[in-house]
C-alpha cells in the first residue's frame, strides 16, 4: 500500500467533519512549520474563522489580534523578539480604515520575511530581533481589493505572502474548529534544503511564475517543501511533499484568473464579481440565480444583470430554474491550472 503523508491524513480528518476545509488547514500549518505568511481570501461564511480558530488552539504560542502598526508593533516588541509562534488576524475588517488594514498587513509581511523590525521615528524608537514566526491573515475579497491597489502591495506584500483564494462555502456550517490532535514532526532545522535545479523539484516552481518573483517563488517552495517533510518526520523532501505543496497550492492559480494588470507599473485591480461567482461554482458546481442572489444578497434581477456581464465566463446551462456553468473557454483555462477534476465542469472537492 503507499504511503499516506501526515497532513494527506490530516485533511481527510478535517474532511469528514468540515468538508471544504482540509486542505486549507493543512495549508495553514505547513505555513506555521514554514514560518510564513498566508494572506486567507474567502466571501463570508466560507469558514476561513474556523480554520484559523483551529490553528490559534493548536500552534505552538499562537497570538491573535485585530490589528498591528508601526505604534501597535512597538506596545509588544519585547513580547515579539526572540518569537517562534503565530500571528493570527482573524478578521482583517476589523480595522476600520484602509490604512489601517494597510498598515497591518504591510507590517506583518515585513515582520515575518524580514524576522524583525528597526524603527528610528521621532516618537518611536523600537527594535524587534529574531523575530522566526508565522502569520495568518483573514480577508474578504471587497477589503483585498482596496489592498492590491496600494502602492504596499506592489513593493512588499505581493512578493512576501503567500495569497491562497478559499472558494468553498459549507451546505452545512459547523461552528466550532475540527477535533483532532496535531503531531508535528521534526523541528524545520532537521530537514535538509532540498535542490530546486533538479526537475522533480523545478516542476513544482514553474506554475507560480505571476504569483511571485523567480527568487522569492523558489525561497517561498523551499520552505514549504521542507515543512512537509518535517510534519512527516523525514529529514530529505520527495515526491510525497511535491505532491502535498502542489496540491494545497493550486487555489493560488485562482489570482491569475481575477487579479489583472493592465500596465507594467499599473496597480492591480481584483475582479470581485469573478471570484465571487468562482465560489459559487467551486462550492456546488452548476449553481442557480436563486442561490447566487441568496449567498450575495442581491435580487435576483441584479444577480442576473451581473451575470450577464460575465458571458464570456458562464453560460446558462437549465432554465427552471436558471442554471449557469462553465463556458469552453474557462473551463479551459481551469482544467489547464489543475483546478478541474476533468473537462466536465466539476471543480476538485465540490459536492456531488
Amino acid at each position: 500500500m503507499q504511503k499516506k503523508h501526515y497532513l494527506v491524513s490530516v485533511i481527510d480528518s478535517v474532511e469528514a467533519t468540515h468538508p471544504g476545509l482540509g486542505e486549507l488547514v493543512a495549508l495553514e500549518l505547513l505555513t506555521v512549520k514554514a514560518g510564513k505568511f498566508l494572506l486567507c481570501i474567502g466571501a463570508h461564511g466560507t469558514g476561513k474563522s474556523v480554520a484559523s480558530s483551529f490553528i490559534n488552539k493548536h500552534a505552538p504560542a499562537s497570538v491573535t489580534i485585530d490589528r498591528l502598526s508601526v505604534a501597535g508593533l512597538a506596545s509588544i516588541s519585547e513580547e515579539l523578539s526572540d518569537f517562534k509562534g503565530s500571528i493570527i488576524v482573524d478578521d482583517i475588517a476589523k480595522s476600520q480604515t484602509v490604512y489601517a488594514r494597510t498598515s497591518t498587513v504591510t507590517s506583518i509581511a515585513e515582520l515575518v520575511y524580514s524576522h524583525g523590525v528597526s524603527s528610528h521615528m521621532s516618537k518611536l524608537h523600537f527594535e524587534i530581533k529574531n523575530f522566526n514566526g508565522s502569520a495568518i491573515v483573514n480577508i474578504q475579497p471587497v477589503l483585498l481589493r482596496q489592498l492590491s491597489t496600494s502602492p504596499e502591495w506592489e513593493a512588499s506584500i505581493a512578493d512576501k505572502s503567500i495569497r491562497y483564494y478559499h472558494l468553498r462555502r459549507p451546505l452545512f456550517p459547523v461552528l466550532e474548529p475540527p477535533d483532532l490532535k496535531i503531531k508535528w514532526g521534526l523541528d524545520l532545522e532537521q530537514v535538509k534544503t532540498p535542490n530546486l535545479d533538479n526537475k522533480p523539484f523545478n516542476s513544482a516552481l514553474s506554475a507560480y511564475g505571476g504569483h511571485w518573483t523567480h527568487g522569492r517563488r523558489k525561497e517561498h517552495i523551499t520552505d514549504l517543501l521542507k515543512a512537509a517533510a518535517a510534519f512527516d518526520s523525514r529529514a530529505t523532501a520527495g515526491r510525497l511533499d511535491i505532491e502535498l505543496v502542489t496540491r494545497l497550492l493550486k487555489p493560488l492559480l485562482i489570482e491569475q484568473l481575477v487579479m489583472e494588470k493592465q500596465d507594467f507599473e499599473a496597480k492591480r485591480e481584483l475582479k470581485n464579481n469573478k471570484l465571487a461567482i468562482l465560489t459559487e461554482f467551486f462550492s456546488y458546481g452548476n449553481f442557480t440565480l436563486d442561490q447566487l442572489a441568496l449567498d450575495y444578497g442581491v435580487s435576483k434581477k441584479q444577480a442576473y444583470k451581473l451575470m450577464k456581464q460575465l458571458n464570456d465566463d458562464w453560460e446558462i446551462k437549465g432554465a427552471k430554474p436558471i442554471t449557469y456553468g462553465l463556458s469552453e473557454k474557462l473551463e479551459a483555462r481551469l482544467f489547464a491550472a489543475g483546478l478541474l477534476e476533468a473537462k466536465n465542469q466539476k471543480p476538485k472537492g465540490a459536492r456531488a
